[in-house]
């Protein structure tokens, strides 16, 4: 095990402020990770995510994974070597040990060794109903031009009870509980530019003191509605974002996907997938990459989620690899029609033959 496994989210911060002088804008931001301002490469802008559950950075900007985990964050902000690195987060965490560069450790007797998780053993929980859970009806159900250009009809919107706050500029995107339908979330789309850069595009709803955020990991966006049509197919698509789920609901008849909200797939998440009798999972993810480094990042990064699903399960991925070229950078498989989806979907790549071709 290593101290970077065992530092939680505040830790980090607090180090990330303190030692690398960065600053942290959302602690609580898009899939719950922490933002940060950009520092790794001197900007401002904030898009470098940190993710407690995988213990890992991400910029989505000119970095990519290169700052994955702190001690490689440390290493570019302090232009060190990682047994630097490590000497100043132990010195900070008043932590003493040998380290080494892969399987990075601490040596100790009452450490148990990793296990692979059972996921039949997983027991997802049922999260807590939000109080006043339909406050987020107050604002109006409604037609929404900018999301109709991108496919999302009217009766996606009414499936989904997606409401419209047109002073705020937001749309209000309310979550259901994977296993009773209950308001367990209320999540909000800032569509004003200036908004979202500084606070994210994707945030809890907030209204008359109370956060309508929930945890994440332990839902899929789309779910409660959509398991019967995952039940028939055996099949779930897995879309980053609400959005993917509401576009794909608006082009065919029957809507198996969900959303996992972030870039991440936890193995609650998989066991909700399992408990519906699923045969094959699809990773439909945005494009994260413009050059091949970037694109190989992803792929690793998607090879790391898929190994988490059981064997016998089939793992297949969309993916528009550069030479291809039919989605945009940031661009969801859905992004760009019906037709685009249905042909990246119809060449997906079986997982065994994705893995090879790093």
């Amino acid at each position: 095990m290593s101290i970077l496994q065992d530092l939680n989210k505040e830790q980090v911060i607090n180090f990330v402020e303190e030692v690398l002088q960065g600053h942290c804008v959302n602690r609580d931001g898009y899939n719950n990770n922490a933002i940060f301002e950009s520092f790794c490469h001197g900007s401002t802008s904030p898009k470098l995510y940190y993710n407690e559950d995988t213990h890992s950075f991400f910029c989505f900007s000119c970095c990519g994974s290169s700052v994955n985990s702190l001690a490689d964050l440390t290493m570019k902000v302090k232009q060190c070597e990682f047994k630097e690195a490590m000497n100043i987060i132990n010195s900070y965490f008043g932590v003493s040990g040998k380290y080494h560069r892969k399987g990075v450790g601490r040596k100790s007797r009452n450490r148990t060794k990793k296990r692979e998780v059972n996921i039949e053993e997983i027991e997802v929980p049922s999260l807590p109903p939000q109080k006043k859970p339909f406050a987020y009806r107050r604002f109006p159900l409604k037609r929404l031009p900018m999301w109709e250009k991108e496919g999302i009809r009217f009766r996606t919107l009414k499936k989904y009870d997606i409401r419209y706050d047109e002073i705020g500029e937001k749309i209000i995107i309310p979550h259901f509980s994977w296993d009773n339908g209950s308001v367990i979330g209320v999540r909000i789309r800032n569509l004003n530019k200036e908004v979202a850069d500084k606070f994210g595009k994707y945030v809890p709803f907030y209204f008359r003191g109370q956060m309508y955020s929930h945890s994440l990991k332990y839902n899929l966006y789309g779910y409660w509605q959509n398991k019967e049509a995952i039940q028939e197919t055996k099949t779930a698509i897995l879309f980053e974002g609400e959005k993917g789920t509401m576009q794909l609901n608006s082009y065919l008849e029957e809507n198996n996907s969900v959303a996992v909200c972030g870039s991440n797939l936890s193995y609650e998440q998989i066991k909700m997938l399992l408990l519906l009798g699923v045969e094959e999972i699809v990773f439909a993810f945005d494009k994260q990459y413009q050059n091949k480094e970037e694109e190989l990042l992803w792929k690793c990064k998607i090879i790391k989620l898929a190994y988490r699903i059981p064997e016998g399960i089939k793992v297949s991925i969309i993916w528009d690899s550069l030479e291809n070229g039919l989605l945009e950078y940031k661009d969801s498989p859905t992004d760009k029609g019906k037709e685009i989806y249905l042909e990246l979907f119809n060449n997906r790549i079986n997982f065994k033959n994705f893995e090879v071709a790093i």
